[in-house]
Formats: structure tokens, C-alpha cells, sequence
């Protein structure tokens, strides 16, 4: 009866975390943390949002290094049957990078990115039960975007590209009278297709489709118990990606972006295994505004509202909307050298039910350095 709430304990930890730390899957980059709508704005960060506006970057090579901090705040207590309660918490601190580089000549630009492809981290969980000590969670998702754009004519750019996300998933902990560890793997690649229009010359309308991603994953264990629980099957799901910007006059921008993540599909995050099969598609609704200070410094302000599709009943932590500000600096050395410093703070909705309650928060600081060679 102990191993199996044990294992109880840790199939519900797996899940509630396994989406931990920063939303990276849509803001890889910290200029995606001061302005959400990303895919509306020209840049070598670019390659993660929409590569199509790559088409509209200037003639040569282009190469951009972020890396952002995340201090996560995060508590989900689990009611047993019994009335007794486990609390498993996080708050270790996360380091997520990323880079890219891009070759632009003759209206056609070539791209490579590296970064995480979903949210995760190196997360150490503690809990409230004498069952379990000890915890340790490890949830990467790094990957690679790849592709080519290419600018029609001064108002059109279209590209076509591919990410290749690779899935590590380990967890070691104390448990009732032996260590325990899973370790799942899994990879897959999906292609994804962009434009960028440039409808007049202050207004911009961008769009991108990222093709579900089909992760077939393979998992090992000194418990087979624990093995016989992991999905064969854990894909990300596919996202569409819309913005617009408009410049106001030279000083002062404005940004629109709504994306739609479709998570209600099969198979999605282990879908159809864990009791999701009322879990609805996700959307994220994003506003932005950039103010030119000076002729070496802008300031950037951004907001997102992230409606989960947990129909208002979410099962975990990783399922509550949530709401995400977060204010950036850029610094312009030079006409071909910048520097953006960012701040950010996630703030998720608090869900307290007969079976979880939930509590999670987001503290965000990243650097980033953007050079055209």
C-alpha cells in the first residue's frame, strides 16, 4: 500500500511539474520578456517568433546570445482520499539560453536558433510526506530551429523552416525503503511556415504556423511499475502565432499578438493518458509598446493574458491562467551593436478545489546581446 502512493506521489509531481519554470515556449528569448509580440518586430530574434520578417533584416550576417534567470515560486498541494494532504513545492532558480545566427544577401536570409523549445528546467522539489525525500526533477527541451526566408518584394517575406525539439526527462528520489529514478527520452521535428506583410510603411501584419510535433519517447527505471506509467507518446502541439505593429511617429510603437496553442489534441503533453481529454485549445493574448528615450535608448513595455484550456477546472499547476508583465532596456552601442536587459514577473491564478489547490509565480531577469558582423 506505501509503494503505491508512493508512486502515486511521484506520477502526480511528474506531471504538475514537468511544465515548470519560465513560458519559454512562446518567449524563448529575453526581448520576448519586455515585449511579448515578438513576431511583429524585425530582429535576428526573429528566428523563434516568425523567420519571415528575416527577409527585411539588412544585407549580411547577424548573430544574437541571450540568457534570462528564472526564480519560480510554485506549490500544488494534492488531497488524498483520506483527507491527508501532499504539498510539493519548487523555488530553485532556472537558467534558460539561447542564440542565433542569421546570413542575409540578396532578400533571402538563412537561419539557425538554439534554445529551449518548451518550458522546463533542472527543478528540485520538496514535499510534505515522509514518503518521499529528496526529489529532483530534470525537464529539458532543447532544440534547434532551421530554415530560409525570403522577401518577395518590399512589402512581402515568406519563410519555411523546421525545429527539432529533443525531450530529457529524469527524477530521482528517497522513496520507502530504496532510491528510485525514471529517466524518459524522446525527440521529433515539425515544420513551420511564416509571413510577414509590411501593409504601409508604419504598419506591419505577421503570421506563423508551427506543425504539431510527434515526440515518440522511450522510457527507463529501476521500477518497472514507474516505466509502465510513461506515455509512449508526449508531442507539442502546434501553434499559430499572429501580430501587428504600428508606429505611431518615430518615437513611439505599438504592438498586437495573439497566439493559439493547440493543446486539446491527442497525445499533446501525454493528452488522453492523464485525464485531459476535456482540456480545450490555449490562447495567449499579448500587447506591446516601445518608446524611443533617446538616440541610444529605447524602453519597451509588454503584457500577456494566457487562458489556459482547463475549462476552468485545471487538474495541476501547470494549468491556470495566468497573467505576465514585464518591462525591458535596450541600449544601442552602435548602429550595429545592441544590448536588451529585461524584467518580467509571471502571475498565475491561485486554484483551490476538493482535490488541488495551486500556487504559482515567476520572477524573471535576462541579458541578451544582438551584433549585425
Amino acid at each position: 500500500m506505501k509503494n503505491k502512493i508512493l508512486i502515486g506521489i511521484i506520477l502526480c509531481s511528474l506531471k504538475i511539474f514537468a511544465l515548470g519554470g519560465g513560458n519559454v515556449m512562446t518567449s524563448p528569448t529575453t526581448s520576448g520578456q519586455g515585449n511579448p509580440v515578438q513576431q511583429a518586430e524585425v530582429s535576428a530574434d526573429s528566428v523563434f517568433y516568425n523567420p519571415a520578417a528575416l527577409g527585411f533584416l539588412e544585407e549580411g550576417q547577424h548573430i544574437g546570445i541571450s540568457m534570462y534567470v528564472c526564480k519560480p515560486d510554485y506549490k500544488q498541494g494534492i488531497n488524498g482520499p483520506l483527507g491527508n494532504t501532499t504539498n510539493v513545492e519548487v523555488n530553485n532558480l532556472q537558467y534558460i539560453p539561447a542564440g542565433e545566427y542569421v546570413y542575409v544577401k540578396g532578400g533571402r536570409a538563412y537561419y539557425i536558433g538554439v534554445g529551449s523549445m518548451g518550458q522546463g528546467g533542472q527543478l528540485d522539489l520538496s514535499t510534505s510526506r515522509s514518503l518521499i525525500d529528496n526529489v529532483k526533477l530534470d525537464y529539458l527541451a532543447p532544440g534547434i530551429v532551421f530554415g530560409v526566408a525570403q522577401k518577395l518584394d518590399e512589402k512581402l517575406s515568406i519563410s519555411l523552416g523546421m525545429r527539432y525539439t529533443y525531450l530529457y526527462q529524469n527524477i530521482e528520489f528517497d522513496g520507502y525503503r530504496k532510491n528510485r529514478n525514471l529517466e524518459t527520452r524522446g525527440d521529433g521535428i515539425a515544420p513551420e511556415f511564416g509571413v510577414y506583410y509590411r501593409a504601409t510603411p508604419r504598419w506591419d501584419l505577421s503570421a506563423k504556423y508551427l506543425f504539431r510535433t510527434k515526440i515518440n519517447q522511450h522510457a527507463s527505471s529501476d521500477s518497472q511499475l514507474l516505466k509502465n506509467q510513461v506515455a509512449s507518446r508526449n508531442d507539442y502541439p502546434a501553434v499559430l502565432t499572429t501580430g501587428t505593429s504600428y508606429a505611431l511617429d518615430e518615437k513611439n510603437k505599438v504592438y498586437l499578438g495573439y497566439n493559439l496553442i493547440f493543446e486539446d489534441a491527442d497525445y499533446v503533453y501525454s493528452g488522453g493518458y492523464d485525464g485531459r481529454e476535456n482540456f480545450s485549445n490555449s490562447k495567449e493574448y499579448m500587447i506591446g509598446y516601445k518608446r524611443v528615450i533617446t538616440e541610444k535608448i529605447d524602453i519597451n513595455l509588454g503584457y500577456t493574458y494566457v487562458d489556459k484550456g482547463a475549462n476552468g477546472d485545471p487538474k495541476s499547476i501547470k494549468e491556470v491562467d495566468a497573467k505576465v508583465y514585464g518591462i525591458s532596456l535596450v541600449y544601442h552601442q552602435n548602429e550595429n551593436t545592441y544590448y536588451t536587459a529585461s524584467l518580467t514577473t509571471n502571475h498565475y491564478d491561485s486554484y483551490n478545489s476538493s482535490v488541488i489547490s495551486t500556487k504559482r509565480r515567476e520572477n524573471i531577469v535576462g541579458l541578451s546581446l544582438n551584433k549585425k558582423l
